[in-house]
């Protein structure tokens, strides 16, 4: 497979409109990215269309991307975030689907604008760790990567990376059953799928 150029470079031709170097990203991240999809949602047809939106949101905020994030990075955290809403649309029809059969229960903790918020709140959280529990974090959990691999990209060992995610995990739920029991529960059921 042909080797990306860097950040920088990348940033600035995808503003650019280069439809080579995109076709380049896909080829260079797909694999990696559907097996993520699939890991937290294992449904083929509809991790294939996530995949597709995750590239089709890069195209369209292409302009947007700036020097200080890695495209990757962005990739990874972008198809996260939207494999984690399908999977909440999918838990919505569920329980309406358990409605019809069962009067009384509250839908009021999985609409929309609640999950938004609940979503944002776990950018924010993810976003006040301390950086390198942050990236391991993000590295390990996100983008998939294994402890090894964490570990060579941060200049770290192996059990160095594994304290981290688990520091960085502790302080996510201590963030997380500072909020609504609802979202809490909702995070750690998001910790599960990534486990």
């Amino acid at each position: 497979m042909k080797k990306l150029p860097d950040n920088n470079t990348i940033i600035k031709a995808l503003s650019q409109g280069d439809e080579e170097l995109f076709g380049q990203l896909y080829d260079y991240y797909s694999r990696s990215l559907f097996k993520n999809i699939y890991k937290i949602l294992p449904d083929q047809p509809e991790a294939e269309d996530i995949l597709q939106a995750v590239f089709l949101k890069l195209w369209e905020q292409r302009q947007l991307l700036n020097n200080k994030q890695s495209v990757g990075g962005w990739l990874f955290t972008t198809s996260f975030y939207l494999t984690m809403t399908a999977v909440r649309k999918k838990v919505k029809n569920r329980i309406e689907e358990l409605t019809e059969y069962s009067e009384g229960i509250q839908l009021d903790d999985i609409n929309e604008e609640r999950f938004e918020q609940r979503t944002s709140f776990l950018k924010e959280a993810i976003s006040l760790l301390p950086e390198r529990k942050r990236l391991a974090f993000e590295l390990y959990k996100i983008e998939g990567k294994s402890y090894k691999e964490v570990g060579e990209i941060l200049g770290i060992k192996e059990e160095t990376v594994k304290e981290y995610v688990k520091s960085a995990i502790q302080i996510l739920k201590q963030l997380a059953a500072k909020g609504d029991m609802a979202f809490y529960t909702l995070f750690i059921c998001f910790l599960a799928w990534l486990c």
